[in-house]
């Protein structure tokens, strides 16, 4: 179900400062399985996520805790069943937030 203009004026309201970005999660056939309004990560949170990527113990569920932490919309429950029904969209939805963080910008060196 699509998120409309007033749940999106609320979470800005409710998010003030935050840079939110809206995520569709399609199957194979391009039907969204999931619809979700995340924040980019802060600072502190991205030094966190990437403790927890580089701890052998904690590595499992980096990707996890980096996303719960982002959800803005819907609430938890409403993630946790979409992620109950199909586990990988954690991942890819994880993949999405570390571009927000900028994990797919690309650096240009050059010798001076």
């Amino acid at each position: 179900m699509p998120i409309l203009d007033d749940a999106i004026a609320r979470l800005k309201q409710e998010n003030p400062g935050a840079e939110l970005h809206l995520l569709d999660v399609e199957d194979d056939d391009g039907a969204v399985v999931f619809e979700g309004v995340f924040r980019a990560p802060s600072v502190p949170l991205w030094k966190k996520f990437r403790t927890e990527v580089l701890n052998e113990q904690t590595r499992l569920v980096a990707d996890r805790n980096l996303v719960v932490a982002c959800l803005a919309f819907p609430p938890y429950d409403v993630f946790a069943a979409a992620e109950a029904r199909f586990p990988a969209i954690v991942g890819k939805i994880g993949s999405s937030i570390a571009d927000l963080a900028g994990a797919d910008h690309k650096v240009k060196v050059r010798k001076l």
